[in-house]
Order: C-alpha cells, then structure tokens, then sequence
C-alpha cells in the first residue's frame, strides 16, 4: 500500500526490452533509505518490485500485462518518475491509500489555472467511469489527487 504522497523523484537511467518485459534502472534523485531486493516501490503509482540495487540504481523487471497498463512502456532514458516506498503497519497516512496495482491508463485532456490550483480534466476509459466517483481520489503517475 502506498500514500500518493511522492517521496522523492527519480530519472530513468536504462530501459532494456527483453522477451519477459522490460528492465528498468532508476537513479532516485535523494535516497530512499536502505532498499532491500523484493521491496515494493511505486513507479509513478506501479507497484514495482526491487529485483536489484546497485550504484544508487533501483532495477525493476516490468512484465508485459504492467507495460500494457500503464506509462512505463514510453519511458526513455531521463525520463523523470515519481517514486515512494511502501507504507509499512502503523505509518501515519498522509493522503490516501492507493494499492499501486493499475487498472488502467488514462490520459490528461486538458491543465487549467484557477487561482493557485491547478485543474484536470482527465479522459477515463469506459470501464472506469462507474467506478470513479465526484469527490473521490485517484492517482495520476503515482499523485493521489482529489
């Protein structure tokens, strides 16, 4: 379980396709703490799985049915994510509790300015759309948003 709440930012160092998906480094811009391989980190709200860390580098293995889902199947070298650890038992929540097991991608149709906010409009696929519901969250690369 993740916050929504993004740790730290983090640049796409190596994305290597292979016949099992897709490798994928990241430099973390500051450090995350002492990573263990098998944590879970959110990438940009996936929940990824460390298969390695070496050099500061966090390495994820992203499956085929993962790179379907989401955005990291556009990802290229210095491409920027957002990252965050898992929550652990008895860690203070500070937005909301996001799985980071994606359903689905959406896109974002349109950014306004109202004042010192900022405004999305946001196309949801057809399956989600009686799911989501005024007032509720979702998470947008990793952000949960209200």
């Amino acid at each position: 379980m993740f916050t929504g709440i993004v740790e730290t930012l983090g640049r796409i160092s190596k994305a290597q396709k292979h016949s099992a998906g897709l490798r994928l480094s990241v430099k973390p811009a500051k450090s995350l703490g002492r990573i263990k391989i098998g944590e879970s980190i959110a990438v940009n709200g996936v929940c990824l799985t460390v298969t390695a860390f070496k050099s500061g580098l966090l390495m994820f293995d992203v499956i085929p049915e993962t790179l379907r889902l989401t955005n990291l199947k556009k990802m290229k070298i210095g491409d920027g994510v957002n990252l965050e650890r898992a929550l652990k038992m008895g860690d203070r929540v500070g937005g909301h509790l996001i799985q980071g097991h994606v359903e689905a991608a959406a896109s974002i149709e349109e950014i306004s300015r109202k004042g010192k906010e900022l405004e999305l409009r946001i196309a949801l696929p057809k399956k989600l759309g009686r799911r989501v519901r005024q007032k509720g969250f979702v998470a947008v690369d990793g952000i949960s948003l209200t």
